[in-house]
């Protein structure tokens, strides 16, 4: 049995996904136990899980933008690897600028006008909301 997703009525979540994502938050969570008990070797794994997804999210964004394109805009956040060179960061720019990320938010965070700022109160609190 599928069912809409509520923010994205078009989106159909559908069992066989539903299972799967329960899996990596459980594990991954799982994980974090392990590490917060001092376990660098869960930390590390952690780390790569992150790392692999995140490389997986690239490539699917790569292969279909348009799977992605309207859920990142309505984020102030995306997952990104970047590296320590200034390409890298040059990479991620162009491709949070090419997902229009928080573009629905119904946030001021382009570069003109008054500048979104997280050190504000109410935009810390508004941050966790979105």
């Amino acid at each position: 049995m599928s069912r809409r997703n509520r923010v994205f009525p078009n989106i159909v979540k559908t069992p066989k996904v539903v299972k799967l994502g329960k899996l990596a938050k459980d594990n991954s969570a799982a994980l974090v136990s392990e590490a917060r008990k001092g376990s660098a070797e869960a930390a590390i794994e952690l780390y790569r899980i992150a790392a692999l997804a995140i490389s997986w999210l690239e490539y699917v964004n790569q292969l279909r933008p348009d799977l992605l394109a309207e859920f990142a805009q309505t984020k102030l956040s995306w997952p990104v690897m970047r590296g320590p060179d200034k390409q890298s960061l040059a990479e991620v720019s162009r491709a949070l600028k090419a997902l229009k990320l928080g573009a629905k938010t119904g946030l001021n965070i382009s570069p003109s006008g008054k500048k979104f700022s997280r050190e504000l109160p109410a935009n810390r609190v508004t941050v966790h909301l979105v």
